[in-house]
């Protein structure tokens, strides 16, 4: 069970719309998903004091795809997974953009 806190979907209004997610590099689009991870507490004296006494911070945080932190293929969390590739698993079990075998990885999808 996973407690990654899901954020969407996204309008297309959203800012980070287009921009690449740093885990798969696919920019995210309307209707996506996302989650933040937690990096630490940056450059901040009083957030890393925090952080060292195991108190809570404010932490520097990236967003990635709520699937790619989760590994999630939850028809909720990707309403059709036909127009999304990273979240199709092919006929070896994979997730379609992960299959070592490159066919499954480029094929079109129908």
């Amino acid at each position: 069970m996973d407690n990654s806190k899901r954020f969407g979907p996204k309008t297309d209004s959203h800012p980070s719309i287009g921009q690449k997610c740093p885990a798969c590099h696919i920019p995210f689009k309307e209707g996506d998903y996302t989650t933040l991870i937690p990096l630490g507490p940056g450059d901040d004296p009083e957030a890393q004091e925090r952080c060292r006494q195991g108190r809570p911070y404010n932490a520097v945080a990236v967003e990635v795809h709520y699937s790619c932190a989760t590994g999630s293929l939850d028809q909720e969390v990707t309403p059709n997974p036909l127009l999304d590739l990273r979240q199709t698993v092919c006929k070896h079990g994979n997730l379609r953009l992960r299959c070592p075998v490159l066919k499954c990885r480029t094929e079109r999808v129908t």
